[in-house]
Order: C-alpha cells, then structure tokens, then sequence
C-alpha cells in the first residue's frame, strides 16, 4: 500500500473521529453512575388480576460521553412487573445506550396475582442496571389485595355481604323488591365507571365507627382518587323502603343517593347516620317525593348541590355538615335546593316538610341555600343552623347564624372539624344526637354541625 493511501485513511479516520460529538462517543470507564428520578417506584394498593396504571422512570447519563446499561427486571419473566425501553415491552434489555447528559425514560406496569389472601399483601421486585463495572437498582414496590369481583349480582332474597375481602362491582348489583340487602361494618365495594348499586327491595348498611363501610370507584390511583363522576351512585328506586346507612363513605360518584318516591306516609324511606358523601359530579343526595331521616352526616364538593330535596315528602337533618368549597371544579348550584313544587308528585296527599337543626349550611357562593315553597300546608323549620347566604330571611330568637365562616381546619385534604375560633362552637341546641360523626360525645352546649370541637392541651 503507498504511503500516499495509508495517510489519506488516516486523514479520514481522524476527520471521521473529531467530527462525533462527545456526548456519543462511548466511554468504557469504570465507576460510571447512571442518576435516577426515584429510587423507589411505589403504586397503590392493586385489586389482583387487574392491570395497574403505568409509573414512570426516568434514568439521567450525568456523563459528557455515552455510555451502554444492560437493564432488566430481578424476577425475570416470572416478574409481576414489566417495563417498556424505547417502546418496547420486556422483561429485560441489553447495551441500551445513554447519550451525554442525556435522559432515557423507563415505563412500569404491574399485574398481581390471586394469593387467596383477605388481608393486603407486599409484592416486591428490582429493576438492575449494570453499567461498565457498576450495579444498581430501583426498588420496585406494590401491596396486592385479593378481592370479590361481581359482573352482576341480583339479589332476591335476604342477603349478606362479606367484610373479608373487598368487592369489585364491574357491572352493577341490582335488589329486587323482594330482596334485603345486608352490608356489614368493615365491607369495601368498588364499582366500575357504569356500575351501580340499584335497590327495589331494602339496603341495609351497618358500619361502626371502628369499621366504616366504603363505596367508591376502582380507580384508586393518580388524580382518579378524588375525581368526581367516576360511577354512578347509589339508587333507591320507587319501591324501596325503609332502607338505612349508617357510619358509610360514599366517594367520587355521579350522585352520591338517588331517591325517587310516592307515598302518603312520613315514614324515612332512608335514614341515613354518621357518614360522609363527598366528591359527586351531580348532587351528594337528589330525592323527590321522598322521606329522609338525616343525622351526623357531613356531604361536600358536589358540582350542583350536595342536597337536593324536591316535591312532596319529609326530610329532616340533624347536626350536618353541608359543605361545598369548589377546588377542582366550577359550581352550578347552592349547598341546599328545597322546592316543593318541582319534581312533585301527582299522586298521595303528603305535604311537604324540612327540618333543619344544628347544621352548617357553607360555601363559595353568596347564597349557599334556595328553599322554595308554594303549596299551602309546606312547612319548614330552621333552627339554629349556621349558613351562608345573602337572601335568606330567618324570623328572630331561632339560633341561626348568618355568613360566620365555620373555620374548617383543612378542607382542601377533607377535614371539617372545628378551628377554636369558629363560630359554631356552642352554639347548637340539645337534641337527641348525643355523639358526634367521630363518635365525640356532645355536652350540653353542642355545637353545631357533624362535629364537636374538641380543645386540644395546646390551646387555653
């Protein structure tokens, strides 16, 4: 080979070698670390079988020159994890290159397995990169829950749920009229986007305060934990009768109760104790013609009302807590809408009648209550309520409170308990409500509202 051809390729290696930019050419040194945007990759509790949402990871090259990492998962293909590299799905990945100060990101995914376990269980795994000489790795990290799935259950006789594992309702549960529905304290129902709970017959829901009972939706994960309209409610349809719940939480449905009655009698078609409606896309109870019996009970963060009560019927609330301070949401109504004329009844002779005692009525509207009455035998009793409004007009001696802000301690994180410098503190009526949502026993001075304030040792 001529001289004059081994300088020309030696000329062209160099040109070739200084034109790549240093953040691809590869370094082969030792001691090379890759940084990471977590070291742990946590998700939330996952119902086995189901497919989790997707977590990101994101791997930095604090490096000026590329470098090559192997990347796979500790478990293999047996692995309840997978992750996807550059779009690709796999259990793991060989000499995947990392430019200069370059980022690469990692997707994760999990599906757990049934372990016939009623009590959460730790489900754990690694991601390793090995880069040069160097090991690493990101803990990856989830607690599995084995569950009850229902595609859709009648119910005809006197049936009893189980509080052992919870449900995952994927169509609905349906009462028949003949039915009895038994939901005991401690029990866990997570319902579908379309799913529901339709009652004909009778619902009865016995928490305790120890062991509440939940109906939420099955996104649980992300901004889907306290995302509104995420399924569509509870049902009592015209049938239904004497149904009762007590120390529940109703989250993130359309609307929280639906009640549609016609009846003659002021029997509560639902009483409803010690619980907590929150997070609706419509109202937290819409009932027409209905009778409800309402005690310790706060409902909040509904995008139209949190009660709406129309037409005939007899509803009365005891020491509640109506809230609807909109953080994520336009409103499109007040806290409270009573109307006797709107949605009424054709049919019975049942007068219309609301009672409202010792309970907060409050919001970021000017008016958070609209009661409309025409027929002449309404009757509606108001007494010692704290509420907000700019046209209301309550008759004198009659306890109530207008636009004195409840000082909620926090309610951007759902707590609705009492700061010391509310107005509410001593200011209700004795009743037969003699413990509070928290299960705190009022003294003789209540106040008012779902809670009683309790003075803590900092505070004189």
């Amino acid at each position: 080979m001529s001289r004059w051809l081994i300088a020309t390729i030696l000329a062209g290696l160099i040109l070739s070698f200084s034109c790549t930019p240093e953040d691809e050419m590869l370094t082969r040194a030792e001691g090379i670390s890759l940084t990471f945007s977590t070291d742990t990759i946590q998700f939330d509790t996952l119902f086995t079988s189901r497919q989790s949402i997707t977590r990101d990871l994101k791997v930095f090259n604090p490096q000026e020159r590329a470098v090559e990492t192997s990347i796979r998962l500790a478990g293999g293909s047996g692995s309840p994890y997978r992750i996807f590299v550059n779009g690709q799905a796999g259990d793991g990945f060989e000499q995947v290159r990392l430019r200069g100060r370059d980022s690469l990101l990692i997707l994760v995914e999990a599906t757990i397995d049934p372990q016939d376990e009623n009590a959460p269980f730790l489900v754990k795994d690694s991601i390793l990169f090995s880069t040069n000489d160097s090991r690493q790795k990101v803990n990856l990290q989830a607690w599995g829950q084995d569950a009850f799935y229902i595609n859709s259950l009648q119910v005809t006789g006197d049936t009893t749920l189980s509080s052992s594992r919870p449900y995952v309702v994927m169509d609905s549960i349906r009462v028949q009229e003949s039915g009895v529905l038994r939901i005991p304290a401690g029990a866990r129902l997570y319902f579908e986007r379309d799913a529901n709970l339709w009652v004909e017959g009778r619902l009865l829901v016995d928490g305790s305060l120890e062991q509440p009972i939940l109906f939420t939706h099955t996104r649980q994960d992300g901004i889907f934990k306290n995302a509104p309209g995420q399924w569509q409610g509870i049902v009592l349809s015209e049938q239904s009768r004497a149904n009762e719940i007590r120390y529940a939480t109703i989250r993130n449905a359309q609307n929280g109760i639906v009640l549609s009655q016609s009846d003659e009698d002021t029997i509560p078609d639902l009483t409803i104790s010690c619980s907590i409606i929150e997070n609706m896309s419509i109202n937290g109870i819409l009932a027409a013609n209905a009778d409800i019996d309402a005690y310790n009970l706060r409902v909040s963060r509904c995008v139209v009302n949190a009660v709406g009560n129309f037409g005939r019927g007899s509803y009365r609330y005891v020491h509640c807590t109506f809230a609807n301070d909109a953080v994520t949401f336009s409103r499109e109504g007040p806290v409270l809408f009573f109307s006797d004329t709107l949605l009424a009844s054709p049919q019975g002779s049942q007068s219309f009648s609301l009672d409202l005692q010792n309970s907060i009525v409050w919001g970021n509207r000017d008016n958070e209550i609209q009661v409309i009455t025409e027929l002449p035998d309404s009757r509606t009793t108001l007494l010692h309520n704290l509420i907000k409004s700019d046209e209301l007009v309550l008759p004198k001696d009659d306890g109530n409170i207008l636009n004195e802000d409840p000082q909620f301690n926090d309610p951007a994180i759902y707590v609705y308990t009492l700061d010391s410098t509310s107005a509410a503190i001593d200011r209700g009526r004795p009743s037969f409500v003699i413990t509070d949502l928290a299960g705190i026993e009022r003294d003789a001075l209540p106040d008012i509202g779902a809670y009683e304030f309790v003075k803590t040792e900092e505070e004189p």
